[in-house]
């Protein structure tokens, strides 16, 4: 569990969400499969040969890398 979770907590206030941390595994880890399919599929769509037709191209790939980037801080933190 990263210390962000804690961070600026009373230790009776970390102690808790840390056993709620723990507890919570099996939705983080759902959680976690959802993401990484979000992550592929924006992967596989902004690679698409259509995505290439945009005038627009560079502003797509540039919020495609950053949704990507957002899901895999998200990522991090629900990681044990």
């Amino acid at each position: 569990m990263k210390l962000t979770w804690t961070k600026g907590l009373s230790k009776d206030k970390a102690d808790e969400v840390r056993r709620d941390f723990e507890a919570s595994a099996i939705m983080r880890g759902r959680l976690k499969d959802i993401l990484e399919e979000r992550v592929r599929i924006s992967y596989e769509d902004s690679r698409s040969k259509d995505a290439y037709q945009s005038p627009s191209w560079a502003y797509l790939q540039a919020d495609a890398r950053g949704y990507e980037r957002a899901i895999s801080e998200i990522l991090s933190l629900i990681e044990k």
